[in-house]
């Protein structure tokens, strides 16, 4: 199907008793639009090619599908797909889908309401942004097995199952998940790159197995990107993530991993700074020998104590002294 004046296919508004089939070998080379159509049934686009001149291949904001939508096993775009503000009461699928645009959101679907999962995975590519700020899940948000995912940008998605985000060929190369909420979350370490936001991300329940052990949580944490503090020189410190990744682990049993976090937490507030601040009204000598003592005293009560998690460690000094 070839496009006049750069759009192939216009549907917008369009009502449809049952299915929409835009699949096995279907080619458009222009926009197609189907904003605020209402299908009673599945839309189907697998194994179809969109291809764009401009910005959007696909634009399907505010439709609606009682049923599900498939864009996969073969499905591209050269060109934006948007499901901006979509409603679909079956699954997304996008399992095997390539979606290209590097100059842009490459596929969107921020403030979707989607009933069941939306699946990103089975070598899943996208040259471009995934927006998916939020949106909200039913099922599962599957991202696993994917080729290849520029940025991801999941600001506030709420996921009432689980999130996997696991097996990537390509590790992430920028990801927020700021203010989201999960279920559970299943992930391995590689598949998260080296900068994450996670501040205010909130999860029920961790898978706790080898590919992301204590050990490689409390790195998925220090890779926060934060800007630095021009109070301190140093990058700020945001506390969230530390303490509820801390919370869930103690509550799930796991009281040593929980611990270590809380150790952890505790080196990452003075490296911050954080500890001894004085209160604003104190004159400048006065605040830099308070910090510097409460700094000292925190030092000596991580050697001691462990911060509080380890107490028996007094009995070392004890022996020492001794």
């Amino acid at each position: 199907m070839d496009g006049i004046d750069a759009t192939a296919l216009t549907a917008e508004g369009v009502v449809c008793g049952g299915d929409i089939h835009l699949c096995d070998g279907f080619v458009a080379n222009g926009n197609v639009s189907l904003g605020g159509a209402q299908i009673k049934g599945q839309l189907n686009c697998a194994s179809a090619t969109f291809t764009a001149s401009e910005d959007w291949a696909l634009l399907a904001d505010r439709i609606i599908v009682r049923g599900s939508v498939f864009l996969s096993d073969g499905f591209s775009a050269s060109g934006g797909v948007r499901f901006v503000g979509a409603r679909v009461y079956g699954e997304l699928r996008c399992s095997g889908g390539q979606f290209e645009w590097p100059s842009g959101d490459a596929f969107r679907m921020d403030d979707a309401v989607i009933s069941e999962s939306v699946s990103l995975d089975r070598r899943f590519s996208a040259w471009g942004r995934v927006n998916l700020q939020n949106a909200q899940v039913g099922g599962d948000l599957v991202i696993s097995n994917a080729k290849c995912i520029g940025t991801l940008d999941a600001d506030r998605i709420n996921i009432k199952g689980t999130l996997i985000l696991r097996g990537l060929e390509e590790s992430l190369e920028s990801v927020s998940f700021a203010g989201a909420r999960s279920g559970s979350l299943d992930d391995d370490k590689q598949s998260w790159g080296r900068s994450l936001d996670i501040n205010g991300f909130v999860y029920g329940f961790i898978n706790v197995h080898a590919e992301m052990s204590i050990e490689g949580r409390l790195e998925w944490l220090n890779k926060q990107s934060t800007p630095v503090s021009h109070e301190y020189g140093v990058k700020e410190f945001r506390p969230q993530p530390w303490r509820h990744l801390q919370s869930v682990l103690d509550e799930m049993g796991h009281a040593e991993e929980a611990r270590q976090v809380g150790i952890e937490f505790e080196k990452r507030l003075r490296a911050a700074g954080l500890i001894g601040q004085g209160p604003k009204r104190w004159n400048p000598l006065r605040r830099w020998f308070y910090k510097k003592l409460m700094t000292f005293l925190h030092v000596m009560y991580g050697f001691l104590t462990g911060y509080g998690y380890r107490p028996m460690l007094l009995l070392r000094s004890f022996v020492v002294s001794g």
